[in-house]
């Protein structure tokens, strides 16, 4: 490999290692308390649940997002819907569901996953909780995912 060669690959190289370089410095920077001295806040986390933790308790930090993804079935009538977030938590956005199969291939009566998330809004605990029903039937829930979250 001639110099003329090799200067296009280090170029390369080293604008990757500068990319890659921002890309682990999520958060902001702050002055410390005192000191005039920046620090690194770090970024809030994604906390993922499913199905196998119902009954945790889980611990978040303020800001923390916590997603919730259920198996689902909106094709029988049945949907998760939020029944308890508690004040500690907000819910962010609508909820939403992701088929199992690929669009092109969709089979009627094909299960998926629905999404929820919430936002750790402020310190104290509460427990999060969904029911899988019929909104139109007054019988008890299918099922039911709850979890206590404790937000530092």
């Amino acid at each position: 490999m001639t110099h003329q060669q090799a200067y296009p690959a280090i170029a390369l190289l080293a604008l990757a290692a500068v990319i890659a370089g921002c890309a682990g410095s999520a958060g902001s920077v702050v002055p410390a308390e005192g000191t005039g001295e920046p620090t690194r806040t770090p970024a809030p986390d994604e906390i993922h649940l499913t199905a196998a933790d119902n009954g945790r308790e889980i611990e978040a930090n303020q800001g923390d997002m916590i997603v919730v993804a259920l198996p689902a079935n909106p094709t029988t009538g049945f949907q998760w819907d939020v029944v308890s977030e508690g004040d500690v938590l907000r819910q962010s956005g609508e909820s939403e569901y992701i088929p199992d199969e690929p669009p092109d291939s969709l089979v009627d009566g094909a299960g998926g996953t629905a999404i929820f998330r919430f936002e750790a809004a402020g310190a104290g605990s509460a427990e999060l909780a969904l029911e899988y029903h019929r909104p139109w039937e007054e019988d008890d829930p299918i099922d039911l995912f709850a979890v206590t979250v404790t937000v530092n």
